[in-house]
């Protein structure tokens, strides 16, 4: 579960991130949280998991890239400033800030800016299953709530675990931890994602763990005989007391998460 509040941030190793959680969602299911900034390249990380939940005041989108370079050699004319530069290279000095932006170099920055742009518009497009156009089409758009859902940037709207308006953020991560350790202890790892987008709470979580546990002794219970038949082989015996062993072990698990 990432749990994500963040406007953007630079370029640098976001790709290899976004790969490295595709990868890992093929052995477990990575759910992300839009709570409630999840613009730029935050989303990209977001449009690599699973499923993508927002509430009702989620920002999402951004899917486009910038670059900004800032002239300031006017400024320093006006101050009585003068910067000398030595370098060895001629491209070395590109995007100087104290010297106007030469032709080449804002062909070569342009050209980064494609680029980058294509390499984001083709990872939210592979991991939300929608076109390239229909990624194109946002033109670098902000969604909100609901009309993040419409876009296809986001699966579903989600209260999480606020049943109070008053819920503070504190509460909310105390509550996922803990929820998540139920479905650890319980050897469902997978409800965690389930749990997050039904919105329930813990006490609710652990009612539903302790029903699925209940249904699998009774599976296992069905399978064993009480009646060892004097035929029986040993090994047959054996692996009968294995099976018993296993349904104490779900049966005192049922009993940890009651206390």
């Amino acid at each position: 579960m990432l749990d994500i509040d963040s406007p953007g941030g630079e370029v640098s190793g976001l790709f290899d991130l976004c790969d490295f959680i595709s990868q890992a969602k093929s052995e477990k299911p990575i759910t992300a949280y839009a709570n409630d900034n999840c613009l730029s390249a935050a989303y990209a990380i977001a449009a690599s998991c699973s499923k993508v939940l927002v509430n009702r005041t989620s920002a999402v989108g951004s899917i486009g890239v910038i670059a900004t370079h800032l002239d300031v050699s006017e400024a320093d004319k006006k101050y009585g400033l003068k910067y000398t530069t030595i370098f060895r290279g001629a491209r070395k000095n590109d995007l100087n800030p104290h010297e106007p932006l030469a032709d080449e170099e804002f062909a070569d920055l342009n050209d980064e800016l494609d680029r980058l742009y294509e390499m984001f518009v083709e990872l939210v497009a592979k991991g939300r299953r929608l076109s390239i156009d229909a990624v194109k089409a946002t033109e670098a758009g902000i969604f909100y709530g609901e009309n993040t859902v419409k876009a296809g940037l986001a699966d579903v709207i989600t209260t999480t675990f606020r049943k109070e308006k008053t819920m503070e953020t504190d509460t909310f991560k105390a509550d996922l931890s803990e929820i998540s350790r139920l479905c650890r202890l319980a050897k469902m790892p997978e409800k965690l994602a389930e749990f997050v987008e039904s919105g329930i709470s813990i006490d609710e979580a652990r009612d539903s763990l302790m029903r699925a546990l209940a249904s699998k002794t009774e599976d296992i219970r069905s399978t064993i005989s009480a009646n060892v038949m004097p035929e029986e082989s040993p090994v047959v015996a054996a692996a009968k007391a294995r099976a018993a062993q296993v349904c104490y072990l779900i049966i005192t698990i049922d009993t940890y998460l009651v206390s």
